[in-house]
């Protein structure tokens, strides 16, 4: 025998709650739950587009062409400059592909600990430059990326 009461089925006769919560399978609510916080981490991977943007150009982009626009470039060597876009570009596709796929999905808390990383040492970079306004877009780019490795592990 099953009576109703208060939003949830109860089974009366073993004295137990049912799995059905509010009329859905408590199954079912965590499924939704979950989906809703991939939704989310796959709407703050988007978000942080700022990274393969910036890594494309480091890439594809001459150094005297970028070197007008970040002053870091004209005394780095090329081959850190391409490292570090290639990185972006990598960590940007790590935080999106394996939730986004399904395949691998430890792999994006790893992508966003090596994005973190790599917004540290740009952070350093700029204030040993006195770019201090790009320091807050590192920090807000670090700390999206933080925020997917701490949900994800």
């Amino acid at each position: 025998m099953v009576a109703h009461g208060a939003g949830h089925l109860f089974d009366v006769a073993q004295g137990s709650r049912a799995a059905l919560v509010h009329g859905e399978p408590r199954i079912r609510q965590a499924q939704r739950a979950r989906a809703a916080n991939d939704e989310g981490l796959l709407e703050l991977g988007l978000q942080s587009c700022d990274a393969p943007a910036a890594g494309a150009m480091k890439v594809t982009q001459p150094l005297d062409k970028l070197g007008q626009n970040m002053k870091w470039i004209p005394g780095s060597p090329p081959a850190l400059v391409w490292f570090i876009g290639v990185s972006e570009v990598l960590g940007a596709i790590g935080l999106v592909a394996p939730v986004a796929l399904g395949i691998l999905p430890v792999l994006t808390p790893v992508a966003a600990v090596c994005l973190v990383v790599v917004m540290v040492l740009a952070a350093g970079t700029h204030i040993r430059l006195g770019e201090y306004p790009v320091v807050g877009v590192n920090i807000l780019l670090g700390a999206m990326a933080a925020f997917v490795a701490w949900g994800r592990f």
